[in-house]
């Protein structure tokens, strides 16, 4: 799937802005499901380094991120939004044309606001 996406994305010519922005935000909620392990692996390795106790296994991606953004290492994970994947995780993103802006909505059940991005 990703492979047909990053597809449609990169063919010659122009790519509708719609379509585009789609397929990147769906790129970047795949690829923040993929990264799962490694970002259990990095946030141990944080805690071996800062001589604190291991997170709990059971740790869920939104914890992990927080826990690295808490201690010197947040700059590992600072590309790593938790809201884009979890709005577009539900299908909340769209697009205001008009104002030039997505919208991450129905992000509240994540513990996150709604938000935009232009």
């Amino acid at each position: 799937m990703n492979k047909d996406k990053f597809g449609r994305v990169a063919k010659d010519g122009l790519v509708d802005g719609g379509i585009g922005l789609d397929c990147l935000i769906e790129l970047y909620r795949r690829c923040a499901e993929a990264i799962r392990p490694l970002l259990r692996m990095v946030s141990e390795a944080v805690a071996t380094a800062e001589g604190k106790e291991h997170p709990d296994r059971s740790l869920g991606l939104n914890k992990r991120l927080e826990l690295i953004h808490k201690s010197g290492y947040s700059d590992l994970v600072d590309c790593l939004d938790p809201r884009i994947r979890h709005a577009a995780w539900h299908a909340g993103v769209l697009y205001d044309k008009d104002r030039g802006v997505v919208k991450f909505e129905g992000a509240n059940a994540g513990g996150f606001a709604d938000f935009e991005l232009s």
